[in-house]
């Protein structure tokens, strides 16, 4: 069994979603391991990634490391890109990058039937996910402006979403270049699976 490292710019958030939305689909072939606690924020310096998280690696025995990180308002393709070629030239191990865009969030829209379920609320969502500019927000207005909404969209309740959604679905309708599509299919080419 591959053991691979989830890095996020949230480890309580999106490293933590990441991992039980990809678990059940690579049960007995994969264990996600949550690595760099310390390293959460928008702007992780490639520097303390490298300094730190070499250890990480020995000590928890890795096999590769999955970096995700979104593609906000704030950054660009090259610069994100960029970002992830200098750590990756400096570890000493297999690694892969999931630019979520434009916010791991995405994928709920791409699910949002398990989204509207959670929340007690009505509504498709018809467009390519990726393609929309804040999906966070728009998660926000669904269940804010939802009289009938059981509750409120919070970022806290990625892990709890994502512990619901249906990868199949996620992946037929979060397709292109960046897309979730195309990092699994690249994933599983990476590490074999």
């Amino acid at each position: 069994m591959k053991r691979i490292g989830i890095i996020s710019e949230n480890y309580d958030n999106d490293s933590q979603a990441l991992k039980v939305f990809l678990t059940p689909q690579y049960k007995g072939k994969v264990e996600f391991i949550l690595l760099g606690k310390s390293l959460n924020g928008g702007e992780i310096p490639p520097k303390k990634i490298i300094n730190t998280i070499p250890i990480e690696v020995v000590k928890n025995k890795i096999d590769g490391i999955l970096f995700a990180r979104d593609l906000d308002e704030e950054a660009n393709l090259t610069q994100r890109t960029e970002w992830f070629v200098r750590i990756e030239k400096n570890l000493n191990t297999t690694c892969i990058f999931f630019l979520a865009v434009m916010e791991l969030e995405a994928l709920i829209l791409a699910d949002i039937n398990t989204f509207n379920s959670m929340y007690g609320i009505k509504g498709q969502y018809k467009a390519n996910p990726m393609f929309n500019l804040d999906p966070k927000q728009e998660l926000q207005n669904r269940t804010s402006k939802n009289i009938k909404a059981k509750r409120q969209y919070k970022e806290n309740d990625a892990k709890e979403i994502f512990n619901k959604l249906d990868f199949d679905i996620v992946r037929k309708n979060h397709t292109g270049n960046c897309s979730f599509n195309a990092f699994i299919e690249e994933f599983e080419k990476k590490f074999e699976l």
